[in-house]
């Protein structure tokens, strides 16, 4: 079995945060998901001990949330870019926020990434197909990124290839 490519998204507002777990689980790559609600709490994933870390490794990518009144997602970035053991770990922002100066400030530092939260379930799913796709494509050998390709719904020159019926019922 493939290695599976470890998540953390972090997001207080529960509709959100259930409708990209949905995108993400649709990706066709083993996804395995944590949810943090609050900036305590994701910060705390990366301070569990060890028992917890040997069945619940770090993850490979985060997906922060901007601006909620529970989670402010640029001083979780922040803290994570202070940190030697975090600094180069993929940090994907994704905020309802139009570009504008919460852009300026995630790149500033050390966002990997930023994306304006979609507006449809299709174009969730794209982006999430995007974001694993991309991300998880350093970590995998050569057969699995030939299953990747196949099972993705995001390719090159044709963003969504899964039909727009099926994408809305996924979300």
């Amino acid at each position: 079995m493939d290695t599976i490519f470890t998540i953390l998204l972090c997001d207080d507002d529960q509709e959100d945060a259930a409708q990209m777990q949905l995108a993400l689980k649709h990706c066709g790559v083993p996804i395995r998901l944590f949810l943090a609600r609050t900036a305590d709490a994701a910060l705390g994933f990366f301070a569990e001990p060890l028992p917890f870390r040997e069945k619940n490794p770090f993850p490979d990518l985060v997906i922060l949330d901007l601006k909620r009144p529970l989670l402010n997602g640029l001083e979780v970035l922040t803290w994570l870019r202070t940190h030697s053991e975090w600094d180069r770990l993929p940090v994907i922002i994704l905020s309802g926020s139009p570009l504008g100066r919460d852009l300026e400030d995630a790149y500033h530092l050390g966002a990997s990434t930023y994306f304006t939260r979609p507006r449809t379930a299709p174009e969730l799913l794209e982006l999430a197909s995007l974001l694993v796709f991309y991300w998880s494509w350093n970590r995998r050998s050569e057969s699995s990124i030939r299953a990747l390709k196949e099972n993705c719904c995001w390719r090159p020159g044709n963003l969504l290839s899964a039909p727009e019926e099926s994408a809305k019922a996924a979300i």
